[in-house]
């Protein structure tokens, strides 16, 4: 099941608890019936449930993703775009809590990140990328294929899995640029992509 509850916040439509600091009168935009929503989460309890576009969370959500088991995905991408409108429509002690991943991993969260926002890598993620390789690329990879429920079919090279790779010019672990083109991608074991 996938269902959409809120907008954006460049647009002003994410629905938060408090109004925008911007507009007093706006509290976003709810799209989603929030009791069909409520059953229809409380009727999938067994399955793996997640939040996408958790960016901007009310305070002490953290908490209850790790306690049942929720996992969150997010797109840093978007974190320089909404940058730009975060302190003026959340304000500042608000938007403080936006991207907290420290917040979610620490209390037990599954938090995948992608990008469903066609856009390139930006230095800061480059950067933050080169303090902590092992994070990104887990939380990109096998966090995002758990988060999906598709750890039986991909996310290792393992025999039975599709074989789904890149090969990269350098170690995403040493001391580069943290940006790397791509020389070889492999889907399904077979070549998709030679540089």
């Amino acid at each position: 099941m996938y269902s959409f509850a809120d907008g954006s916040l460049g647009l002003g439509t994410a629905l938060f608890h408090q109004h925008y600091e911007d507009d007093p009168n706006n509290f976003g935009l709810c799209v989603a019936d929030l009791s069909w929503l409520s059953e229809s989460v409380s009727a999938a309890s067994e399955l793996k449930l997640q939040v996408e576009h958790a960016q901007h969370l009310s305070p002490g959500a953290h908490l209850k993703f790790g306690k049942f088991s929720i996992s969150v995905s997010m797109q840093p991408e978007k974190l320089l775009d909404d940058a730009y409108y975060a302190m003026k429509k959340l304000g500042e002690k608000h938007s403080r809590r936006s991207y907290n991943l420290r917040s979610l991993v620490g209390n037990g969260s599954v938090v995948a990140l992608g990008s469903n926002w066609p856009v390139s890598l930006s230095n800061t993620f480059s950067s933050a990328l080169r303090e902590c390789p092992c994070f990104w690329i887990h939380t990109y990879t096998s966090s995002a294929v758990y988060a999906a429920a598709l750890e039986d079919l991909v996310g290792s090279l393992m025999p039975g899995k599709f074989a789904d790779f890149v090969v990269l010019p350098e170690s995403p672990f040493g001391q580069g640029t943290g940006i790397f083109p791509r020389v070889v991608t492999f889907v399904g074991g077979n070549i998709a992509f030679l540089s």
